[in-house]
């Protein structure tokens, strides 16, 4: 929430009030105006808490190890369960591996992404 504010917070140039000075509607000043300057941050914000859930697998194992069946059990758990207790390593670490590529390509996709909204 404090990424959100403080992305707000760069958006109050005095262009931005310049604009919706005439007669803009609230809903259309967020559309057109606010989020376009809020865009960086957004990126930013959303690909923080993507690696943020990525790395839940300390939390569950302490707390749960799994948990009643299976029911807490996230992808990069669900790699340690088949690597170290049912002894398939090729099958985690293959999900290992599909998870990083997944990390760097959504990582890669945000960092394009803001780069040409920069411009």
């Amino acid at each position: 929430m404090a990424e959100f504010y403080s992305g707000l917070s760069e958006t109050k140039s005095p262009i931005h009030w310049w604009i919706i000075a005439p007669a803009f509607s609230r809903v259309k000043t967020f559309f057109y105006i606010t989020l376009p300057l809020l865009m960086p941050a957004l990126l930013m914000v959303t690909l923080f808490r993507f690696i943020d859930s990525l790395k839940h697998f300390p939390m569950i194992f302490v707390m749960t190890k799994g948990g009643p069946g299976r029911s807490t059990q996230a992808t990069n758990f669900y790699a340690y369960v088949q690597t170290f207790q049912n002894s398939n390593v090729a099958y985690g670490a293959a999900i290992a591996v599909m998870l990083f590529l997944m990390a760097a390509l959504v990582s890669f996709y945000v960092a394009r992404l803001n780069q040409r909204i920069s411009k």
